[in-house]
């Protein structure tokens, strides 16, 4: 039996017969049109997950959180790195990432991220940032970390990135 396919199914249909790069621009038209948040940020979210991030810095942006694919060490070795957004919701980010590195046994080549933008405050307004976090390794012969990193300015409206200082756990 056919059935009709959902105007998100409909959408990215047609979204995935057209060039790339007009992708996002009829998107964005299509969003204009109508009118309607949550139907456009699950096209977003559909078209985005299922492009991996693997150039340099590429970063998926969604609901106030970022994914960053970070290859700042990449120079220290041999080999690429692509991080995979699989869900953005209220709840946080879950991404993964797959890579293929070698030489510079002992040096960073990456630091894929996530992150989320807070209200902007002063230090001594802040009595707690309630955080979780889940991972996991799927090979044993690596030698890898994990930092929460905490950005802070003098001016409150620096940007979020980066700070004058940096707390690193």
């Amino acid at each position: 039996m056919f059935s009709r396919p959902s105007i998100v199914e409909y959408c990215l249909i047609v979204l995935n017969q057209m060039i790339p790069p007009l992708r996002h621009i009829t998107l964005i038209g299509l969003a204009f049109q109508i009118n309607n948040h949550q139907l456009i940020q699950t096209f977003l979210d559909k078209i985005t997950f299922r492009k991996p991030n693997c150039a340099q810095y590429d970063t998926y942006f969604s609901r106030g959180y970022t994914v960053n694919n970070n290859m700042w060490g990449k120079v220290s070795g041999t080999g690429s790195q692509c991080t995979y957004v699989d869900k953005i919701s209220g709840d946080g980010a879950s991404w993964h990432v797959k890579w293929n590195w070698s030489g510079g046994d002992y040096s960073v080549k990456s630091y894929p991220n996530s992150g989320v933008e807070l209200q902007k405050k002063h230090a001594k307004d802040i009595s707690s940032i309630p955080t979780s976090t889940k991972r996991n390794y799927d090979n044993t012969n690596i030698n890898a970390d994990v930092a929460y990193d905490l950005f802070t300015a003098a001016n409150i409206n620096h940007v979020t990135y980066s700070g004058d200082y940096v707390l690193m756990i």
